[in-house]
C-alpha cells in the first residue's frame, strides 16, 4: 500500500507538470503573464490542478445512510466522487472553463478536503512549482496541437502519454 501511494505520487507529479504547461499553452495570455510575472507560479499550479486535475475521480464509502441529489445512497455503499467535475462547477468557480491565474483555488478538490484530503498535497504543490519556475526559466514551450495528443487509459485520471516540448535558444 505504501509503495503503490510512492509510485502514484510520483507519476501523477508528472502528470501535472504536463497539464499545468499544456493548460498554459491553450491559454498564451496567462502564460505571458506567468513569463512576465513568476510570482504567479504558486497561482498557476493551483488554476492548473482545478482547471485539469490528473486525477478526475475519487472513491469512498458512506459512513452513514444519506440522501444526496435525490438519490439515497445506504451506508457503507462506494461513493465515487468527480473532483474534474467539482472543480468546475459553476455554482462555486466563475467561468469554470476559464484557466485564470487570478482565481481563488481554496475551492479546490484535486486533493480532496478535510481528514480525508492527499497528505502529499503540499509536497506536490512545492515540486511541481519548483520545476514549472525552472521550466519557465529555461523557455520551455509546449510543441503540440491538442488533436495531435494521447491520454493514458487509466481510470480516473487524466494523464498525457506524451507532451512534446521546445527550450528556447
Amino acid at each position: 500500500n505504501g509503495m503503490l501511494r510512492v509510485a502514484d505520487g510520483i507519476e501523477s507529479l508528472g502528470a501535472v507538470i504536463a497539464n499545468t504547461l499544456l493548460a498554459l499553452h491553450a491559454h498564451p495570455e496567462q502564460r505571458r503573464r506567468l513569463d512576465a510575472d513568476h510570482g504567479l507560479v504558486a497561482a498557476a499550479v493551483g488554476e492548473a490542478l482545478r482547471y485539469d486535475s490528473p486525477g478526475q475521480v475519487i472513491a469512498r464509502v458512506a459512513r452513514d445512510d444519506l440522501e444526496l441529489g435525490g438519490r439515497q445512497i445506504k451506508r457503507d455503499a462506494a461513493v465515487f466522487l468527480a473532483l474534474a467535475s467539482a472543480n468546475r462547477d459553476a455554482a462555486v468557480f466563475e467561468n469554470p472553463d476559464r484557466f485564470d491565474l487570478d482565481r481563488d483555488a481554496s475551492a479546490l478538490l484535486s486533493f480532496g478536503k478535510g481528514r480525508h484530503s492527499c497528505i502529499g498535497a503540499p509536497l506536490v504543490r512545492l515540486q511541481v512549482e519548483g520545476a514549472l519556475k525552472a521550466l519557465l526559466e529555461a523557455g520551455v514551450r509546449v510543441e503540440a496541437d491538442a488533436a495531435s495528443l494521447a491520454w493514458k487509459p487509466r481510470l480516473g485520471h487524466r494523464w498525457l502519454t506524451a507532451l512534446p516540448v521546445r527550450l528556447a535558444g
